[in-house]
């Protein structure tokens, strides 16, 4: 186990490993101020930053950096961006794919100050069980 791996539950993303102790992590949860999760959007997969709003409610995401001309709508539905590459200290620990939330609105929409809203699928208030998501290691050298 090492820092930055995702953590999900049984709904969604729900933060990342921010410490690694002997035998348990620390977790950062994403409505966390220091949060921020690469994202993709509706059909036509948009790109942002998801963050935790500025009022700092656990329903409540916010993705920002969304271009103007972004074409999303209540109800899309977010998930992790995720890269892919050859190079493995550029590879996102995000894979692609992870559901992080649903569109409840959109603030200020085809401005550059448009803010995406978005309510985790998973409930932040009631978390019981939750997976570290792990890598399989490469081969072992001699």
């Amino acid at each position: 186990m090492r820092k930055g791996l995702p953590v999900i539950n049984e709904d969604a993303l729900i933060g990342k490993v921010t410490e690694v102790f002997s035998g348990s992590a620390q977790v950062t949860l994403i409505t966390d101020t220091t949060s921020k999760v690469a994202a993709a959007a509706g059909s036509d997969s948009v790109f942002g930053i998801v963050g935790p709003s500025s009022a700092g409610n656990p329903d409540d995401l916010v993705m920002g950096f969304v271009a103007p001309s972004a074409r999303l709508n209540t109800g899309d539905r977010v998930a992790t961006r995720g890269t892919v590459t050859n190079e493995q200290n550029l590879a996102s620990l995000f894979p692609p794919g992870l559901p992080i939330g649903e569109i409840t609105r959109i603030d200020n929409a085809g401005t550059d100050t448009q803010e995406v809203h978005v309510k985790p699928y998973a409930d932040m208030r009631s978390l019981d069980f939750v997976q570290i998501l792990t890598r399989p290691q490469g081969p072992k050298g001699p």
